[in-house]
């Protein structure tokens, strides 16, 4: 319930009638209108990608002064900070701009994702943090195409989730919550942005078809009701018909700490170059790194040098640890051309070269 003095502009969808408005205090309605277009374009969008239509009339943002935190997905009346859907249109850099974009796609991601379907307990708040920032970029790729999201997620994003998985005081995508004084501890990068790297995997691998296939069975199946991170790999699974185990390739990226890191080495007897998997240390040490990497199953590509030195060929090289043999993983790779392994860096691992290989 919100109460008090508030100025508001308001834009009705053509395609679904839901009403969108901002609110604010008096005077400052109109540096709401970006986050109101955005705001109405995203519902549409994601009401098409869910399959599931947004179940309310209205849909309201709230700027409110000194708000503690950035954002909260009330349903149907998303408070903000002002400086998070607040600006002056002729003196707000693009970097603000897209900042405002991010918070506003992330909310409302959250009507489908935490609201409509809610984790069944803490463990599964990837669940809710890890898909509104995956839905971030899906969302402004598909309104603002020309601001080429994707590059600024691996840089942003990934690459953050990164460095800190690789610290000895990092912990699994899902967490035992005993106490409520955990609760607080684990709304950290690992679950929003290590979340939001493992779904940009398994999306990338089950192609983009399938993946929001499964997507909508998840939601339809478990809609007004709680569910947990089996049920994603379940109806995942089924949107394959079956022909992927997702629950199997997906069960170690939520359940260990940390990530691998692939390293490539020479062939023997003149074959292609062999691979090897551990676990990533950013203190360099590697003591049992291989036996806790056998946990994790990598969907594997590449970049591979085109015919007479034309444009790289993306590759798909399958699946490989989970106690697969990876002798055959890069058996396919030419052995006269350059490649580059884990293409447009979608899965969450690092790639470690021979050094003429560099």
């Amino acid at each position: 319930l919100i109460v008090g003095e508030l100025d508001s502009i308001s834009r009705v969808s053509e395609k679904s009638g839901v009403v969108t408005s901002v609110y604010s205090t008096p005077g400052k309605a109109g540096d709401g209108r970006f986050c109101l277009e955005v705001a109405s374009d995203v519902l549409d969008l994601y009401s098409e990608l869910y399959g599931v239509k947004y179940p309310l009339a209205k849909s309201d943002l709230i700027a409110i002064p000194d708000f503690a935190m950035g954002a909260m997905e009330n349903w149907g009346a998303v408070t903000y900070r002002e400086s998070k859907i607040l600006m002056d249109a002729k003196a707000t850099s693009d970097t603000t701009r897209r900042g405002i974009a991010r918070t506003v796609c992330h909310e409302l991601a959250h009507q489908w994702f935490g609201n409509l379907v809610t984790m069944s307990w803490w463990t599964e708040l990837w669940l809710n943090e890890g898909f509104a920032r995956y839905m971030e970029f899906i969302a402004i790729d598909g309104i603002f195409p020309e601001w080429r999201i994707w590059e600024d997620f691996v840089q942003g994003v990934m690459t953050l989730a990164l460095d800190l998985d690789g610290m000895e005081s990092t912990h699994p995508v899902e967490v035992e919550v005993e106490d409520p004084d955990d609760i607080s501890a684990i709304f950290d990068t690992i679950s929003y942005a290590k979340g939001a790297s493992i779904i940009r995997m398994i999306a990338t691998l089950l192609g983009e078809e399938v993946f929001w296939r499964g997507m909508k069975i998840y939601l339809k199946a478990h809609a007004y009701d709680n569910a947990t991170t089996l049920d994603l790999w379940e109806a995942l699974s089924q949107a394959t018909d079956g022909t992927v185990d997702v629950g199997e390739i997906m069960r170690g990226w939520t359940s260990l700490p940390g990530f691998p890191t692939l390293s490539v080495g020479e062939g023997v007897d003149g074959g292609g170059p062999s691979l090897m998997i551990e676990r990533f240390h950013s203190d360099g040490r590697r003591e049992g790194a291989a036996e806790v990497a056998a946990g994790w199953t990598v969907p594997l590509t590449a970049f591979v040098e085109g015919d007479n030195g034309g444009p790289p060929v993306l590759q798909s090289l399958g699946c490989v640890g989970g106690g697969k043999d990876l002798s055959v993983a890069l058996s396919a790779l030419p052995t006269d051309r350059w490649f580059k392994l884990n293409a447009n860096q979608t899965s969450f691992i690092r790639v470690n070269y021979m050094a003429e290989q560099w």
